[in-house]
């Protein structure tokens, strides 16, 4: 049956206007007489109705796309069939969508795309819980209310993740200008695919164009698996290095290199936009050198017993007093004693526990406070560099899966004389003294880590000197060690592993990083001493050795 405008369907929904064409299906805006709002209608081309195969993933679209529930997906409201037309009913959004606002204004600004892209990642979240993968995410499909909401739509090649495919040869749904790279290479898919497409999309929002062009549709895929994406920075200088980041790592081409949920992505797109863009009279954090102070939290003295009170009408018993008296007297003596053991601990020689690593390397205090962050997941990026100094601690590394604002990786540093250290001597007590100074920060010990291999693998080496200490910086020249040592990397893969607060403003983080040069490759496993300053967390010492 052919459709045309002003006709009804389903005996209440009356198409008045076609509103989109895609490669399945068209799409009018309607009329629902029945509820008396309108509706948009997506009814399959006429040409495709006549195929069983193509019959069949339109009516998955709609039995997929009505389980889910979710703010940022269009939402759908009836299917049917009339005659040989096949349709289905979904919510009218009368914004237009993501690829016609780029068109008209070009790059939009990170204060806006950010948050779409987080929108976007959350609508994705609630699919994949579903076990649904979108496989067609691109700025098309991505609806911008009038309320400046982002919503979803078109699932009509979605498919259970795991199911079987639908067409005995495989074609490549999708898109080429936003397929992932297994996608392109009819690879088993997951949720992941999804967040490359996102990343394909944030990176065409933020630059104004996609960043893979070709003389064919094939040959855009085959550079969606072979070739590294242009840095966003080249394109458009305005970018942040935080944004450029989350996007780079959305499309790093190995599925286990990206982030492993959209939970995680949509917290890291969000992160960046509250770090770089803060509400109005809040805090700003900058990567400009503001020199800091970290300071710890004073010992706390013995607590006291509270004394008993003394019954109303009863006179104490005088035999006791002159006990009671010594007693006290005693107890105030040894509290003079701890204060001033305290004090000549603040300005005398360093605790036994504090251990040096080397003769440029500075003292690391090692407690036994059981690590309260979880650990975070392996991240992979570009270039990173190992430092050679031998560690205090040998940390278990445990690689995650998904973490929370996963992000970088370390620098090698020049590789100080030393012999290996005696093992420590663990104590609970908190480290006392001031910690070097400090400029920048991360909002935690991990995520200080983390940024710091990102910056290097990505070569932005003055944004990952901002994450060391001054003193790291003075000991250990960035120029030599940071900029001179990853600018030999290709690849790094860092491995955050268990952090352990060692007081209140210090932290040790195991880490796990193998570097890939030309070459050959480079592996260092150890720790990172972490400290915090008004600003955040810093990079204080490297525990590092070669495995």
């Amino acid at each position: 049956m052919q459709v045309s405008d002003q006709q009804r369907i389903g005996e209440r929904y009356e198409l008045r206007q076609c509103i989109g064409i895609g490669g399945m299906a068209r799409v009018y805006l309607a009329y629902d007489h029945l509820l008396n709002r309108e509706v948009a209608v997506k009814i399959l081309t006429p040409a495709l109705a006549a195929d069983p195969l193509f019959v069949e993933r339109f009516r998955r679209e709609a039995q997929a796309a009505a389980a889910l529930n979710h703010p940022n997906i269009v939402t759908i409201y009836d299917t049917g069939t009339t005659d040989d037309t096949y349709y289905i009913v979904m919510e009218y959004v009368p914004g237009p969508n993501l690829k016609e606002t780029i068109r008209a204004r070009g790059p939009l600004p990170e204060s806006e795309a950010l948050p779409i892209g987080a929108q976007v990642a959350a609508a994705l979240g609630a699919a994949h819980a579903h076990h649904l993968i979108h496989r067609d995410i691109k700025p098309h499909n991505i609806l911008l209310s009038p309320e400046g909401n982002a919503k979803v739509t078109d699932f009509g090649i979605a498919r259970a993740a795991g199911a079987s495919q639908l067409t005995a040869t495989q074609t490549v749904m999708g898109t080429a200008h936003y397929l992932s790279p297994e996608q392109a290479l009819h690879q088993p898919l997951d949720g992941r695919s999804d967040l490359y497409s996102l990343g394909v999309v944030l990176y065409e929002a933020l630059t104004g164009r996609v960043p893979f062009e070709g003389d064919s549709l094939v040959a855009v895929a085959m550079r969606q698996v072979h070739d590294p994406p242009p840095p966003m920075r080249q394109i458009n200088p305005g970018i942040s290095p935080r944004a450029e980041a989350v996007v780079m790592r959305a499309l790093a081409k190995d599925p286990a290199d990206r982030y492993q949920s959209a939970a995680v992505m949509g917290t890291a797109l969000m992160e960046a936009n509250r770090t770089l863009h803060p509400p109005a009279g809040g805090p700003t954090q900058t990567l400009s050198p503001v020199v800091e102070t970290a300071t710890l939290s004073p010992v706390r003295p013995p607590r006291i017993p509270p004394t008993l009170p003394i019954a109303e009408g009863r006179r104490p018993r005088r035999w006791l007093i002159l006990p009671a008296v010594v007693a006290l007297c005693a107890l105030l003596v040894m509290i003079g004693l701890f204060v001033l053991h305290s004090a000549g601990r603040e300005n005398g020689p360093p605790p036994p526990t504090r251990i040096a690593t080397g003769p440029q390397s500075s003292a690391i205090t090692v407690a036994t406070v059981s690590p309260t962050p979880a650990p975070l997941p392996t991240v992979t990026h570009a270039p990173q560099i190992v430092p050679t100094v031998v560690p205090t601690v040998a940390p278990t590394i445990a690689p995650t899966s998904a973490a929370t604002a996963p992000l970088p990786s370390p620098t090698p540093l020049a590789a100080p004389t030393a012999t290996a250290p005696p093992a420590p001597t663990a104590t609970t007590a908190a480290p006392t003294g001031t910690p070097p100074a400090v400029a920048g920060g991360a909002s935690s010990p991990a995520q200080a880590v983390q940024l710091f291999y990102q910056y290097a693998g990505q070569h932005q080496f003055d944004a990952a000197a901002q994450l060391w200490t001054a003193q790291m910086r003075a000991q250990f020249p960035p120029e030599g060690n940071i900029n001179g040592h990853f600018g030999q990397d290709q690849r790094i893969e860092a491995t955050v592993g268990n952090v352990t607060m060692t007081g209140e403003n210090q932290a040790t983080v195991a880490v796990d990083v193998t570097e890939f040069r030309s070459d050959g490759t480079v592996r260092s496993v150890g720790s990172w001493q972490v400290v915090r300053g008004p600003s955040g967390w810093l990079l204080a010492q490297p525990n590092l050795r070669s495995a």
